[in-house]
């Protein structure tokens, strides 16, 4: 049959083998006599077939061997107008041949297009059923994978078998060049991350035209394999059919292999066509996930470290996502979080009111304590304007309404604290101003240390201000020397004990020794003065104040305990805080002061090189206590 411009065997009937082999091996080409009958439509008869010079010698010398005199090669109509065949029939014995051979040679050559042809159209039936069937196939594989690099390995495995070739290659344009990206079959490993010029031959040609290039004999072009890895693995057949990308544009070249010359039919080349548009789609849409999945993946990576709690519900209002912020400021983990309703969650809703705009505050109890949440709401709407879902986002502000409490309970203690001495200032001036009252001097005397007092206590008030600033600016001025703790100690006590003490009784537990310590007297005096008055203040139904000193290795330890109400652990963490008072309004309202005694305690002790810390247990009373370098004396440091 006509193949590629020339004659090949295709099928033998009792034939001997090495006839057969040569008929096979040989494809007569257009310098054949029997070709040229064929294309002609002449029947050509040999009587004798030794003495044929028209019969290649190889054909001569085989028929000899096997006993064939005679032969008679009758021209054959390929179908679908491929051109003609022929078909070659041996005598054994030596004859000529009539005119009735020759007609009965004409009908054979009718019977056997007419077969052809039904053959032909059986095949192109069945051909394009298996072909749709496996098309579909390849077609399901592809849409299911995800992965760009798993499409291409899928295609390259399956376009082959598509189309009865054994291997398959794709080629992606990559700025000039077409580079291998994957294949399959016999070369595929050689083959994988070659380059070709976009504009050469082959792959480049299907480039360039933009439509598939079918050869049958690619393999035997010297030219050619040495573009092509996969011919030069020993393929022959090429097909090249090129695979669109966005816009029109042209992605790269999907070609397969066959191990044999051959044609490639019109129904395979349109089948590859649709792998390469399959493979078009599959790529797309895996390109379109990977970028979903990998802005998915960098939108969580943003949500999950931010630190504002991100809560996203869907159309039915249940959460889909709670990041780790959500996690942290609500104590709700987000697996028991994910698929409720967040008023389930939280017993809050976080929904804004119907018209309500802009941020809002929310309040929720995380475990026994309550957290005020600064809460703002994003609406997502499907494309009919219905609500697809919501984000919330929040912050903690529980520590922000803290601070504005503390910082007004702050102004309000400060106010009342200096109106209350500046009251009194002001009465007993104006009091001494009057002209209608005639004073005796133990009456004057009176007014005038009521008016010293109430100066004295404001002074104080005002210092202790002032200490506040310099702490926060770190303008502190500390002189540090050996100092007489027990001396110290001594004196405030002094100073407490000439006031009302509310019936309380001091215990000291001092040495009889000099207790030496590095530290700034005056900053050691308001240390243990705002220890001993807090004692004072905090336990208003009176006991006992045991104060103490004592020698503790390298340091020296100040404590004070008392017998009041004591101190919750909660609140045990924040008393050392600026402005902070304790968690009992009652108690606060009750004892008074800035609340900024300790935050200065802790300032002046750290200043001097020391720490600060409390014990103490609700109901049974609290125990402050600091340390402080002690002072090594002066012959130790001339024998160091």
């Amino acid at each position: 049959m006509p193949s590629s411009g020339r004659l090949e065997a295709v099928g033998a009937f009792e034939l001997p083998g090495d006839l057969r082999e040569i008929l096979a091996e040989r494809a007569w080409g257009s310098q054949s006599p029997l070709f040229r009958a064929a294309t002609e439509g002449r029947i050509v008869v040999s009587s004798s077939i030794a003495d044929d010079e028209r019969l290649l010698p190889d054909l001569r010398d085989a028929a000899a061997a096997n006993s064939y005199h005679s032969l008679i090669s009758v021209p054959v109509d390929a179908p679908r107008d491929a051109g003609r065949g022929l078909v070659l029939i041996f005598f054994a014995e030596q004859r000529s041949f009539s005119d009735d051979d020759l007609e009965l040679a004409r009908h054979l050559a009718d019977a056997t297009r007419g077969a052809l042809e039904r053959s032909e159209l059986f095949e192109a039936e069945r051909g394009a059923r298996a072909l749709s069937q496996q098309l579909t196939r390849t077609g399901r594989l592809l849409t299911s994978e995800l992965d760009p690099a798993a499409v291409l390995d899928e295609v390259v495995q399956q376009a082959p078998a598509l189309v009865n070739a054994e291997a398959g290659a794709f080629r992606l344009l990559d700025g000039d060049e077409l580079v291998v990206t994957a294949a399959a079959g016999e070369g595929a490993e050689a083959a994988l991350g070659s380059r070709s010029p976009g504009g050469g031959w082959l792959s480049g040609d299907v480039l360039q035209s933009g439509a598939p290039v079918a050869l049958a004999r690619a393999g035997g072009e010297e030219r050619l394999r040495g573009l092509d890895p996969m011919l030069q693995a020993g393929h022959a057949a090429f097909l090249g059919v090129p695979v669109g990308g966005a816009e029109g544009s042209t992605l790269g070249v999907l070609a397969v292999y066959a191990a044999v010359p051959r044609e490639w039919r019109e129904e395979e080349i349109e089948a590859l066509l649709a792998v390469a548009a399959s493979t078009s789609a599959a790529l797309s849409n895996a390109e379109l996930y990977q970028s979903v999945a990998l802005e998915r993946e960098r939108s969580v990576a943003i949500l999950a470290n931010i630190a504002e709690g991100i809560v996203a519900v869907d159309r039915d209002g249940k959460v889909v996502l709670w990041n780790s912020a959500a996690e942290a400021i609500t104590g709700v983990p987000a697996s028991v979080a994910s698929g409720r309703a967040p008023v389930d969650v939280l017993q809050r809703s976080l929904e804004s009111p119907e018209g309500a705009r802009g941020e809002r505050l929310v309040p929720i109890m995380r475990g026994r304590e309550e957290v005020w949440l600064s809460v703002t709401e994003a609406v997502m709407r499907d494309p009919l304007g219905a609500v697809a879902g919501r984000i919330f986002a929040f912050r903690d502000i529980s520590g922000d309404r803290l601070v504005e409490q503390v910082k007004s309970d702050f102004v309000s203690t400060v106010s009342h604290e200096l109106r209350t001495p500046l009251t009194s200032i002001y009465g007993f001036a104006e009091t001494l101003l009057r002209q209608d009252v005639m004073f005796g001097e133990e009456e004057r005397q009176t007014f005038l240390r009521y008016i010293a007092s109430e100066s004295q206590r404001l002074t104080s008030i005002v210092d202790t201000l002032l200490n506040v600033a310099r702490l926060d600016t770190g303008d502190l001025q500390v002189n540090l020397a050996e100092t007489d703790v027990r001396d110290v100690v001594g004196r405030v006590l002094e100073t407490v004990s000439s006031v009302e003490v509310n019936g309380h009784r001091f215990v000291l537990e001092l040495p009889e020794e000099p207790l030496a310590a590095r530290a700034d007297p005056e900053k050691l005096r308001q240390v243990c003065a705002i220890l001993v008055e807090n004692a004072l203040r905090y336990s208003p139904d009176g006991g006992t104040v045991t104060v103490g000193a004592a020698r503790r290795q390298d340091t020296v330890e100040v404590s004070v305990a008392d017998e009041g109400i004591g101190i919750p652990q909660s609140d045990q963490e924040q008393i050392f805080r600026k402005f902070y008072r304790g968690s009992d309004a009652e108690l606060r309202t009750s004892a008074g002061g800035t609340g900024l005694g300790l935050f200065i305690a802790r300032g002046l002790v750290t200043a001097m090189g020391g720490r600060i810390w409390v014990s103490s247990q609700e109901g049974e009373g609290s125990r402050f206590a600091f340390e402080l370098p002690a002072a090594v004396a002066d012959s130790v440091l001339r024998g160091l």
